[in-house]
Parts: C-alpha cells; structure tokens; sequence
C-alpha cells in the first residue's frame, strides 16, 4: 500500500527516535510488521520500532496528528486484527525486567518475553507462571489469558478436550475465553461475553478516561462507550 504519511513528516519523527521507523517499500518493513503466524498478513502505513516510552508516545502522537489508528504488537503471537493504514508499534525491543523481592513483583517492559523474566528472577529465588512455553511475551500472556499446565487451565490431550466439552457443553453460556478471541470473526458482543459485566464495564470506563476517541482501535479493541451507542 501507499505510504499516508508524507515525507518530512516522517524524518520529523525518525530524528527524535531512539528506535526505527520503517514505511511500506524500505528495507526493514516486511521484518518490523510479521507477525508470529506467517500466514497472516498487516500493511500498516508505518511501523514504529520503539525503544523506550518515549518513542511509542512520538508514535501515538503522529498517529493522533495524522488522523490514522494505533496497533501494538511485541512477537505478534496475539495477532487478531491486521493494523492495515494504521501506525504500528512494534514493542520487541522493549525487554527491560525489574525485579522487587521483597513485594515478589516484577515490572517488565512490554516486549518481555518470560526468558528475560525467569533469570532476573531466579537471583532472588523467584520465579513467574509461565505456563508451558518461556517464549512467549509476558503482556501478552498475562492480558491475554495464558494456559499454565499446573496452575493454569490446561487440556492434555485432545481426547481429553473432547471429554470435558462433551460433558460441559449442557453448561455453555456462550461466552469465550478471552485468549480464544482470536478464533473466528470478530464482534463486540463476543468480547462482551467473555467478561463478567462489572469487568467488562470497568474496561470501559477506562477506555473513555484514556482512550475516548478509540485511537487503539486495532488488536482485541473495546470501544469506548461513544462509539457503543
């Protein structure tokens, strides 16, 4: 697709980058934009690789200025809507872990992934649930209702799936589990579903609080109550 965003526009924003920007046709674009399923595809109108807070604020803002939506993604394993004409900020680079021991905490940058946690962690001792796979991004995982073996949902194996959803299909309310959004077409009501309705009224509120013109409006969006009506 075209580049929407014209060109001293552009450097503008590059010369207060710590990271890199890449536009359709520039060397790094194609690598900056795929996601971790190589069968789908976005075609952003620029991709942001941010390295701090910093950059992605510059990003929001020219997205702002610029009339286009935002997309994030850190190893593009959550990939649900494509970030087509959008700015997209690619968070990979952003793998900072800071550990608390004495509140057992740690604050991670959004591209963490649990393989930057665990070492920092295990030098007091600690350790997060990372379920099964230690590749994954901490955010995403934690956001996005990761499975844990042992202290996680988990279904072994898929005879066993077929068991359980054979024997709790009498019980179905038609909700979705959040982290299975990703499965089908895409609708509010679904996203509704999968929260209880304080949880998903307080989503709201924070959307019309930070968000009330649905800039993020790509990835697993809740529109604020604005866009609802």
């Amino acid at each position: 697709m075209e580049t929407l965003i014209d060109r001293s526009t552009l450097e503008e924003l590059r010369a207060t980058l710590r990271g890199a920007a890449y536009a359709p046709s520039e060397e790094g674009y194609d690598e900056a934009r795929k996601v971790w399923n190589l069968n789908a595809h976005q075609h952003p109108a620029l991709v942001v690789m941010a390295a701090g807070a910093a950059d992605v604020i510059a990003a929001v803002r020219l997205a702002r200025d610029e009339g286009l939506g935002v997309g994030v993604m850190a190893t593009g394993h959550g990939f649900v809507s494509p970030c087509d004409g959008g700015v997209l900020i690619n968070s990979s680079r952003m793998k900072g872990v800071r550990v608390d021991p004495e509140a057992q905490t740690a604050r991670v940058e959004p591209g963490a992934l649990w393989t930057d946690v665990i070492p920092e962690a295990q030098v007091f001792g600690l350790s997060g649930l990372a379920g099964s796979s230690s590749v994954v991004g901490v955010v995403g995982y934690t956001m996005g209702g990761g499975l844990g073996r042992k202290y996680g949902f988990h279904a072994d194996i898929r005879e066993h799936l077929a068991y359980v959803a054979e024997e709790m299909s009498p019980y179905e309310t038609g909700a979705t589990f959040v982290n299975f959004l990703v499965v089908g077409d895409w609708n509010l009501e679904r996203t509704r579903a999968s929260y209880s309705p304080e949880d998903f009224e307080h989503l709201v509120e924070l959307k019309d609080r930070y968000d009330p013109n649905n800039l993020f409006r790509f990835n697993r969006n809740i529109p604020p109550s604005s866009a609802q009506e």
